[in-house]
């Protein structure tokens, strides 16, 4: 079988370059005073070149890996689950999100798995072991691919929201279109990481509804 984290990520890498260009094309154009719109039919041509060129696209994609590695795993679930321990919504499957879902029957899980943890470490593993007998379907493939994408797309946000942020009072020529790029970034970041904490959730949930109602 193959891995299906590995090959999520993959289906999502382009949609995540494309984030990235779209953010570094918008920078240039406030930097250089370029409306929006001539900015990106200015980069069109470039963009159909870059994909038939394989040489620069594996750089573009190379150079989006290491921007995309710059922060941690855990930092990212930080970021967008707001915890500084016992971060990800596994570890509170059980206590907290089966009982707050309508569709999850609580007890077959108790049937199934015995009595369930309260301790949010042993609660994620359950929850994990849950997850690698249900990966496979459709709902909790897609829940787990949105999620991925939203969690990469939440660290870029990050990153930009310091970097290109930052950036943008030094080489603007008007600090008040910085303070609306800054807020514009800041802006983003929240969507990203509560879209992230959504699907996130949801993957949680989905798992356990699906496993409560399945015959063995």
């Amino acid at each position: 079988m193959p891995d299906t984290n590995k090959t999520l990520k993959q289906e999502n890498s382009l949609l995540i370059r494309a984030y990235v260009a779209a953010n570094l094309i918008i920078f240039w154009a406030l930097s250089t005073g370029t409306k929006l719109t001539e900015a990106f039919k200015t980069a069109e041509p470039s963009i159909d070149k870059i994909i038939e060129s394989g040489t620069i696209s594996l750089l573009i994609c190379i150079f989006t890996v290491v921007i995309c590695g710059q922060l941690s795993s855990d930092f990212k679930y930080i970021l967008i689950f707001r915890r500084l321990k016992h971060t990800l919504p596994g570890h509170r499957a059980f206590s907290h999100y089966m009982q707050n879902d309508p569709r999850i029957n609580q007890a077959n899980l108790c049937y199934k798995f015995g009595d369930i943890p309260s301790d949010p470490i042993e609660q994620n593993r359950l929850w994990y072991k849950i997850y690698k007998k249900r990966e496979e379907d459709k709902i909790v493939n897609d829940t787990h691919k949105n999620f991925l994408l939203l969690r990469e797309l939440t660290g870029l946000s990050f990153l930009f929201l310091f970097v290109l942020g930052c950036s943008s009072l030094l080489v603007f020529s008007d600090h008040k279109t910085s303070l609306f790029y800054i807020l514009a970034l800041l802006t983003l970041f929240l969507c990203s990481s509560q879209a992230a904490q959504n699907y996130g959730t949801r993957l949680v949930t989905n798992v356990l509804a699906i496993e409560s109602v399945a015959e063995e």
